[in-house]
């Protein structure tokens, strides 16, 4: 059983991806979840950490500064935060989702494979898009102010493009693991389309980025840069003929496409509001340089600062912000180490650790976003258990 402890947490973690598709009450079902892991944490098998490595080290120092940050402006500031709806909710979600995966998810064993959990979660997402797909066929569409799909009422169009995203991944990563069987192979050419499709439709710019990342990473880290020069031409058509493509999308009402193409537009405030955003957390942190502001951030119907590094500065003050750098500088580093390797299980990890970092910075608040720190932590594991026994 302990074994397979490791493969338990990341699919009891990754449930937050598809949870509003089976419950709307979204908290209770963290709470049980987070419950879970807590008595998963409790009997996983342990493995020293090699040396005590300074990312470690620093990771676990930043997020229990972030969790004591928070309690201080709740309970000694009165600080009224609006990401949660009860303070006791942010701090058990901070504990589970933050300061533990942080501190334990590096000192539990490896699995020898996860992929009967990718497997699990992959079918798990390809179910809840084809909920999506088949009430869309049947005419039952969620669209938000803006003429993008949403995956349901209670999934925001910026998660369900991120949703698709994993789903490209989890994709490639089962024809990776194919061994050649056509059909699986077609099965997981069928996941990748169906990702592709939601984060079209979604028009989510953040996961557009992402997946740009991760392929110009995977080939500079392959020394591919023909490839890499390859991809980026194949998006010259689309360039030129973005006129007829968005004249095609307009005539369903779909304003996903419009936004994807002003990606690469000229002028104007691209950044849905997050420039004004920006300048008032600056305007606040230019009084706050050392110790930072707050944990939880208010400007207008704003309630978040919708850059990672920034929440993490304005938190924690400036010496936080270089801290946070320093981390995905160094995850970054050991990501590019593990993409010239041959593990298959840790390329998917690193995958999905750019994803949700990219994520971070352009579209949730750091501090309800889970994802992004499980997957450090797990990019932090492959370096700290560099016994071979431990790892794939």
């Amino acid at each position: 059983m302990k074994k397979n402890i490791p493969s338990i947490l990341l699919l009891l973690y990754t449930s937050t991806l598809y949870m509003t598709y089976f419950t709307s009450d979204v908290v209770s079902y963290q709470l049980v979840v987070y419950t879970l892991i807590l008595i998963c944490y409790f009997f996983a098998r342990k493995v020293p950490i090699n040396n005590a490595k300074p990312i470690y080290v620093i990771s676990c120092i930043l997020a229990i500064l972030y969790f004591i940050r928070a309690f201080i402006d709740i309970e000694l500031l009165n600080v009224k935060q609006e990401l949660y709806g009860s303070d006791f909710t942010v701090f058990f979600f901070m504990l589970n989702g933050i300061v533990f995966p942080i501190i334990m998810i590096p000192k539990i064993k490896h699995a020898k494979s996860y992929t009967w959990a990718f497997v699990l979660l992959g079918f798990v997402l390809v179910y809840s898009l084809y909920i999506t797909y088949t009430n869309f066929i049947n005419g039952v569409v969620f669209m938000s102010q803006d003429h993008r799909i949403m995956a349901n009422e209670h999934l925001s169009v910026i998660q369900f493009g991120h949703l698709g995203l994993t789903a490209v991944i989890l994709g490639i990563y089962f024809i990776a693991k194919s061994n050649k069987n056509k059909l699986f192979l077609i099965l997981s050419a069928s996941i990748v389309f169906l990702g592709v499709m939601s984060m079209f439709l979604a028009g989510t710019r953040s996961a557009m980025i992402a997946a740009f990342a991760i392929a110009a990473i995977y080939l500079l880290a392959n020394a591919k840069i023909k490839t890499l020069a390859v991809v980026i031409l194949l998006f010259v058509p689309f360039y030129l003929y973005s006129d007829s493509i968005l004249s095609f999308f307009d005539s369903f009402g779909i304003n996903s496409a419009n936004r994807i193409f002003q990606l690469f537009e000229e002028g104007g405030d691209q950044s849905s509001g997050r420039s004004l955003i920006w300048d008032k957390a600056f305007g606040d942190l230019s009084d706050n340089l050392l110790l930072g502001v707050s944990c939880f951030f208010k400007f207008r119907d704003w309630t978040y600062v919708h850059n990672s590094v920034i929440e993490i500065t304005y938190a924690l003050g400036i010496f936080g912000g270089i801290a946070f750098i320093y981390i995905n500088c160094k995850a970054l580093a050991i990501c590019i180490k593990e993409l010239k390797g041959e593990s298959i299980d840790n390329k998917c990890f690193v995958f999905l650790y750019i994803q949700y970092f990219v994520y971070s910075l352009f579209s949730e608040s750091v501090l309800r976003l889970s994802l992004y720190w499980i997957f450090l932590a797990i990019i932090i594991s492959l370096s700290t258990q560099q016994n071979k026994e431990y790892l794939e």
